[in-house]
Order: structure tokens, then C-alpha cells, then sequence
């Protein structure tokens, strides 16, 4: 009997600690990828898991391949998306609370709702941590024009497309980095990199 109880008291912990795990990874939009990523970093060549495949994915082209000498080179993008892989692979893309100014930084949203009638998002902004929107739902105008706008897979940060009307690709839950286009953030432009 004492056996049972010690084994159900055990299966409910682990169930415990799988739930609240999951909770924690979609409530602080933490991905276990991207923080590994930043630990496998070494000098200035950058080791992501998009280079790292599979045999499935060896069989599969890349949108991007790895050049220890050159490092990354994308095969089709607009601005936008260079410049954030750019920002991705210095690990710059998100500036602390006390470097964010929102003419030059960027932030990372996750999209709660759209009206697509109105060009409108309601977001909530995930990073950077400390700002004065952190943690806020704000309905913003959307001011990105297709040049302006990329998609980057969630799991590999690789490359998907770019040059699309953005609210053809919005889907509810998603996040994207972008900028404000003034200081309350009641619109965004310049760049938005949806990451599906």
C-alpha cells in the first residue's frame, strides 16, 4: 500500500512540474532553442540549430548555408529580413530597458488580435523587460509596407519568405519584432518580422 501511494505521489509531482513547465514557456514566450543558441556561440562564427540538421533535412534545401570563412548566406530576402538576421546573429536584437529608445530599437510582440478592416493589431509586448509598454495590450495601426516585412521560422530561425502583404500572414499567438513608430507605440512600421 505504502508503495502504491509513494508511486502516485511521485506520477502527480512529474505531472505537476510538466504543467507548470509548459505554462512557463508560453506565458514568458520562452523558447529553450534560442536561450541554447546564445550558449553555443563561439567567437565570432555563430553556431545556431539551423545549421545543425538532419538527415531528413540535408535531403531538403536550406535557406540558409554555413561558410565557416563567409559564415550565413541568404539565397532570397528584402532588407528587412537581412538586416534582422543580422541583429539575430550579433545577439543585438533586442536592446535592454535602459538602451531601448523607440526610434532605433526594436521590441518583440505577441499578436492577441487583429482587425484586419482597421490595419490593427492588439499586441502584447514580451521584450524588452522594464519599458513602458512591457507587459501592456496595446492596439497599434500597422505601418509596414511588404518591402518591410519577413518570416523567420520559431524552431530554427530560419529564413521562410518576405515581400507579403502582412495581414495575409497574421495568425493569433504569434510573435513578431518590429519597431514603434512613437514613443506610446499606438502604431509599427519600419520592419516586421512575423516568426511562424
Amino acid at each position: 500500500m505504502e508503495k502504491k501511494r509513494r508511486l502516485l505521489i511521485t506520477l502527480l509531482v512529474i505531472l505537476l512540474l510538466a504543467v507548470v513547465s509548459v505554462f512557463v514557456m508560453f506565458r514568458f514566450d520562452f523558447n529553450p532553442f534560442q536561450r541554447l543558441e546564445a550558449i553555443l556561440r563561439v567567437g565570432k562564427q555563430p553556431l545556431v540549430f539551423s545549421d545543425i540538421k538532419s538527415k531528413s533535412d540535408a535531403e531538403s534545401s536550406s535557406a540558409f548555408s554555413f561558410n565557416k570563412t563567409q559564415g550565413f548566406e541568404p539565397e532570397a530576402q528584402n532588407d528587412a529580413a537581412k538586416h534582422f538576421m543580422e541583429l539575430y546573429l550579433n545577439g543585438s536584437l533586442i536592446d535592454n530597458a535602459d538602451n531601448w529608445n523607440w526610434k532605433t530599437s526594436m521590441v518583440k510582440v505577441r499578436i492577441t488580435r487583429a482587425d484586419l478592416e482597421a490595419n490593427s493589431l492588439l499586441i502584447r509586448t514580451i521584450e524588452p523587460e522594464g519599458i513602458n509598454i512591457t507587459g501592456k495590450d496595446i492596439w497599434v495601426k500597422i505601418e509596414c509596407t511588404p518591402d518591410q516585412t519577413a518570416a523567420f521560422s520559431f524552431e530554427k530561425m530560419s529564413y521562410m519568405d518576405s515581400n507579403f502583404i502582412l495581414t495575409d500572414r497574421i495568425v493569433t499567438g504569434e510573435s513578431m519584432y518590429t519597431y514603434c513608430q512613437d514613443e506610446e507605440c499606438s502604431s509599427i512600421g519600419k520592419s516586421c518580422i512575423l516568426i511562424k
